[in-house]
C-alpha cells in the first residue's frame, strides 16, 4: 500500500492516548510503536483509521481513539481542501 507523506506541521492539534487504569498497572517498563493508516478528510479530521502494526495490550485501541481526535491541516488541490490518504501515522508509547 502506498502512503501519502504530510509534513509534521500538517498536524494542527493532537492529544495523547488515554489508557485504562488496569492497562497501566498491567504494564511496566514497556515501549513500542503502533503504525496506523489514516485518511484525512476535507476538514482535517482523521477517518478510516486502521491498525497496520499493532503492539497489543489495549494500546492499539488507545492509539486509534487518540488519533481520531487529532486535527490535521487538510491537503489542498487547486487551493481547495481535499480528502487525502491513506497516510501512515506512528504512535509511540513509553511506559515506565
Amino acid at each position: 500500500m502506498q502512503y501519502w507523506v504530510l509534513p509534521l506541521q500538517s498536524l494542527r492539534s493532537h492529544c495523547k492516548p488515554i489508557m485504562k487504569r488496569s492497562c497501566i498497572f498491567a504494564i511496566t517498563k514497556y515501549k513500542g510503536t503502533i503504525m496506523l493508516s489514516v485518511v484525512v478528510d476535507k476538514t482535517g479530521r482523521a477517518k478510516n483509521i486502521q491498525i497496520r502494526r499493532p503492539i497489543g495490550m489495549g494500546l492499539d485501541q488507545a492509539a486509534v481513539e487518540a488519533v481520531s481526535k487529532w486535527q490535521f491541516e487538510p491537503a489542498l488541490k487547486d487551493g481547495e481542501p481535499v480528502t487525502a490518504g491513506p497516510i501512515a501515522v506512528e504512535v509511540n508509547f513509553n511506559l515506565y
